[in-house]
């Protein structure tokens, strides 16, 4: 057993913790979790926890195992301090312990690899989108937002200043460091940004964010929207990665041909990887409205892409990037307009299938 497995062993028994959940993503970028007790937790860092496959869309193996990585563990601060619960997420694994294909995580991981191969190093902040909307008397979601105020107001036009003030703390709490929170343009639309890290702690905390975000707004009494078009007339919510490249330990900026040769390979690949970042049929009604010029551009040291919408799977989303970003090679794929399209383009890629599993094409093309 590793040492810091035996350091969450340590802890779960020092701090009164009594529940663990073990957290996943499905293909689709929801993250589902189970349950054990402490007394299960050695056995899931060793063996890993099996669990029914055959519910989730794409998850082709009948017998995996969710099996815990130690140093995602997190605190959940909204559970009562008496009898504690912590999350952990987790690599899913067969029988033998090797991970399986259709593991998300485990995609970007194996991207971030190859990176590593080819000199790169990869710095990843967030900026993500969403809608908070009241509930009627029996707490189901409504279409009435939380407000109708606009690009950075304040109150009273800006109604949701404490549920963002909440999600902040409770980041905070959860190692995920907010940066800035305000109002966004659209009624009801809020937008918090969180400090950059490595890739995969960038994602997981992409997965806890929402997870926080949609606790908060239920503990005040709404509910929280990251759907790419919930206003039909209202602007779209967006998931603006910004990349900052280290190439052969050179921090890339934009007076570099490298860092303008990596925006210019995502940019051919867009067309093949729409299906991933934009999952919805409204998620085009969004990027169209968008300045074509602007769907990825430089800022400095960053790249900021700003194709994807809130929904997507972060870890499959960003593993296309990075993977475009790489690939040498060009496509002459127009961008797709809708999501039918998207999805032919997708289901014919050489590139996607160059690393992705044809099962999980499948959920992204059919």
């Amino acid at each position: 057993m590793r040492e810091t497995e035996r350091e969450v062993l340590r802890f779960v028994e020092e701090n009164d913790v009594k529940f663990i959940r073990l957290a996943f993503s499905d293909l689709e970028g929801t993250q589902k979790n189970m349950s054990i007790m402490p007394c299960e937790l050695e056995k899931a860092f060793s063996k890993g926890i099996p669990f029914d496959t055959s519910k989730f869309q794409g998850f082709f193996h009948k017998k995996a195992f969710l099996r815990p990585i130690a140093n995602t563990l997190s605190l959940l601060p909204w559970r009562p301090q008496s009898g504690r619960v912590i999350r952990l997420y987790c690599d899913i694994v067969d029988e033998n312990g090797r991970h399986m294909e259709y593991d998300s995580r485990d995609i970007l991981s194996q991207t971030i690899e190859k990176g590593k191969k080819k000199g790169y190093e990869f710095q990843i902040g967030v900026e993500c989108e969403f809608y908070l909307f009241k509930n009627d008397a029996y707490g189901h979601e409504t279409t009435e937002p939380i407000d109708h105020g606009s690009y950075f107001d304040i109150a009273p036009l800006d109604q949701a200043e404490n549920i963002r003030r909440d999600i902040c703390l409770t980041l905070e709490k959860m190692s995920i460091q907010p940066l800035s929170s305000h109002h966004e343009a659209g009624w009801g639309q809020n937008e918090i940004v969180f400090a950059e890290n490595e890739p995969l702690c960038a994602c997981d905390n992409i997965m806890t964010y929402k997870s926080v975000v949609a606790t908060m707004a239920s503990l005040s009494g709404y509910s929280a929207s990251f759907h790419p078009l919930p206003i039909k007339d209202q602007p779209g919510s967006g998931l603006h990665f910004r990349i900052a490249i280290q190439k052969n330990d050179v921090l890339l900026d934009e007076r570099d041909e490298a860092m303008k040769q990596f925006k210019e390979r995502i940019q051919k690949r867009l067309p093949e990887i729409c299906a991933i970042l934009d999952t919805k049929e409204e998620s085009y009604e969004r990027v169209n409205r968008l300045d074509p010029k602007r769907l990825i551009e430089i800022d400095k040291e960053w790249l900021i892409v700003h194709s994807a919408d809130s929904l997507c799977n972060p870890y499959l989303a960003l593993a296309c990037m990075l993977e475009a970003g790489m690939c040498e090679e060009t496509s002459c794929e127009k961008l797709p307009t809708n999501l039918e399209k998207a999805r032919k383009i997708a289901q014919h890629s050489s590139f996607l299938s160059s690393f992705l599993n044809e099962n999980i094409l499948k959920v992204y093309s059919q």
